[in-house]
């Protein structure tokens, strides 16, 4: 097994190229394996600092896609298996892209993924209760007894790019994988301690984020659904397109099996046509409103066809 020791200097480094470097900046922090003193399989290393990586520029980027990354690897220390890196972030400073409020640092972005272990080591793995914004911050409630509160920006990239919760993910796999691994812990410059994770926990931040199907809201309305197209390609899932109380188009699937029968045996279709239906709607937290908003849609059930006189037929195949 190939092992990485104390001894070695490693340098990993992911850089864009750039003709100039107007704003740059630049976070030190400290990782700590709890492994053996001197060694680490150098999978592990590898992985773990590769999902850091990942992690890392995908939250620099949210504000400002152009923000060029780089991670640094100074010499490892001697004595325990504690890696020091250099996290430097450079933007081109064109127009107001420094103002966007969802741009972070190098700090902020270290400090930001920080959030995101811990928000994932807190609810161990399950789904927050309640979801409250208050300016800037976002409060998450686990249950009745245990709320805790996090940066905004933080919540957003939770919820909106799986792309830096996998990266969280799979590097955690990685640490889970090896057993000789017992903990993982992120120290700063002053060598205080910003995160500290058992390896009983590992589990909980390793475990893939599942998509709220079960326990989203929902709500259920009985409505008149004007028919904007008829999709019958069964391929395409049965999504018709409906205006929702007469102002919003909206796709829905159709669950209603006896109604699909009527279509599928060449039932014709118009524009114009309304379906007297149960419409069901899922609907998610938009952080950023603060209000829950519609997701998708479903007709559960088709009760009657009201039929326009004069109307354009959909072809029944």
């Amino acid at each position: 097994m190939l092992k990485a020791t104390s001894s070695e200097k490693f340098d990993m480094q992911t850089q864009h190229s750039t003709n100039s470097r107007p704003h740059e900046d630049s976070e030190y922090i400290i990782l700590h394996f709890g492994t053996k003193p001197h060694e680490i399989d150098a999978k592990t290393l590898l992985e773990s600092l590769g999902a850091i990586e990942i992690a890392l520029m995908g939250i620099s980027r949210q504000g400002h896609p152009e923000t060029k990354f780089r991670i640094k690897v100074q010499p490892f220390q001697k004595g325990s298996f504690e890696i020091p890196i250099e996290v430097k972030q450079m933007i081109m400073a064109t127009g107001l892209s420094l103002m966007s409020p969802d741009w972070a640092n190098a700090k902020e972005s270290v400090k930001i993924l920080l959030e995101l272990i811990k928000l994932k080591l807190d609810l161990k793995g399950k789904e927050p209760k309640v979801v409250r914004r208050n300016g800037n911050i976002v409060e998450i409630e686990k249950n009745s007894r245990c709320t805790f509160k996090i940066d905004q920006r933080t919540y957003n990239i939770s919820v909106k790019d799986p792309t830096v919760g996998e990266a969280i993910v799979k590097g955690f796999k990685a640490l889970e994988a090896d057993t000789e691994v017992k903990s993982f812990t992120v120290l700063d410059r002053k060598r205080e301690k910003l995160l500290d994770v058992p390896r009983r926990a590992f589990g909980y931040i390793s475990k893939a984020k599942k998509e709220p199907v079960e326990n989203e809201p929902k709500s259920t309305e009985r409505l008149e659904l004007p028919i904007f197209k008829a999709v019958l390609d069964k391929s395409k899932g049965h999504k018709w397109e409906f205006y929702y109380r007469g102002i919003k188009k909206i796709s829905a699937a159709i669950a209603d099996e006896a109604f699909l029968d009527r279509v599928n045996n060449g039932e014709r279709f118009g524009r114009g046509d309304t379906l007297d239906a149960d419409l069901e709607i899922a609907k998610e937290f938009d952080v950023n409103l603060g209000v829950l908003v519609n997701r998708s849609y479903k007709v559960l059930r088709v009760y009657t066809i009201q039929r326009r006189e004069e109307q354009t037929l959909f072809p029944s195949s």
